[in-house]
């Protein structure tokens, strides 16, 4: 456009184009910060919804207080941005909508993790150990398959099955995170839960009373139910249980 002495006038244009140019960022900018179309968005959050749900129930349900902790707040941010996703005005900052939702593709795979971990889990013992480890990371003491420990055998004590049950289940108890979730006159099943994943290790303890020596034979079985590798946390319980019975104090009696 010329002006009224036939020059060009530019000033304007640059403002126009400078808005065009703004406009044309700002629609950019929603598309890429809101991840995708408001359908689309509504379906990934509805999801991630459902899945803090579930997590929040069966973390609860264990008590498994980081389980519990992300959930809650996967849960919040979830509702929070499909709130603002249907709002025709968004009342949050576009720089941390933008940073919600990469915070929600971040804690989506996380919660599906720790859901993977609570339903895809089945316990390694119930009622008697098992005959032989499944995973490296297992440790057993017994005459029949053993695995790790050191190679040491099963301890042999000239009292009460009681005594030497009571013991252990103390000791077990004392453990952080681990609860005894089975128990008989002759057999222990306690579960401890990692603190951070929650993963859930099984410790079984089976007492045999020895008719021709009247001692308890105890044996020890200790295995990780997800994975492979367990940094070694299943050894060092059992060498801890067995050292704590090593050095306890029985009566000398026959075994019952």
């Amino acid at each position: 456009m010329r002006n009224g002495n036939g020059g060009i006038q530019t000033g304007s244009n640059c403002v126009l184009v400078q808005q065009s140019n703004e406009q044309t960022m700002k629609r950019k900018h929603k598309v890429y910060c809101g991840c995708c179309p408001a359908l689309c968005g509504s379906i990934v959050l509805m999801i991630g919804i459902c899945i803090s749900l579930i997590d929040f129930v069966f973390s609860s349900l264990v008590a498994h207080a980081i389980g519990i902790i992300v959930s809650l707040i996967s849960l919040i941010l979830f509702l929070t941005l499909l709130y603002e996703l249907f709002q025709n005005k968004t009342r949050v900052n576009g720089k941390y909508m933008c940073a919600g939702h990469v915070i929600a593709g971040i804690l989506i795979p996380i919660i599906l993790i720790l859901l993977l971990v609570r339903v895809n889990t089945n316990a390694m013992c119930e009622g008697s150990i098992p005959n032989k480890c499944i995973h490296a990371g297992c440790t057993k003491i017994s005459y029949n398959n053993p695995q790790r420990g050191n190679n040491r055998p099963p301890l042999n004590i000239h009292t009460k099955t009681e005594q030497v049950k009571s013991v252990a289940k103390s000791w077990l108890e004392n453990q952080p995170r681990t609860n005894i979730v089975e128990e008989t006159d002759t057999f222990l099943h306690a579960q401890t839960m990692s603190f951070l994943w929650g993963f859930v290790d099984d410790t079984c303890v089976q007492f045999h009373c020895n008719s021709k020596n009247r001692t308890v034979s105890v044996e020890m079985y200790a295995e990780l139910r997800f994975g492979e590798g367990d940094f070694d946390v299943n050894d060092k319980r059992i060498m801890g249980l067995l050292d704590a019975l090593h050095v306890s104090t029985f009566s000398d009696d026959d075994c019952t």
